[in-house]
């Protein structure tokens, strides 16, 4: 299938099953009993971050640091993340 949220797929009977990053299945309300796959074929996917020259020197700096700050693990585990 192509397009769509896996979760409206899930939902409205177009798939039986259906696997996405869990930041993008909290994003569709009627998600049903969505549960992480097994530690043994997770696949987690990292993100990193570069700055390049900013028009607001110093604001990409602070977004970077706020996203690694250990603080705000409770923001990244509401949005489906996990800590830095």
């Amino acid at each position: 299938m192509k397009g769509g949220l896996v979760a409206e797929r899930v939902a409205n009977g177009e798939a039986e099953i259906g696997m996405q990053q869990a930041s993008e299945l909290m994003a569709v309300p009627a998600r049903g009993a969505g549960r992480p796959i097994p530690l043994d074929v997770q696949n987690y996917t990292i993100y990193s971050g570069a700055v390049s020259p900013p028009r607001a020197p110093g604001a990409a700096d602070e977004m970077l640091l706020a996203l690694a700050d250990p603080k705000n693990l409770p923001l990244l585990k509401k949005k489906g993340l996990e800590g830095p």
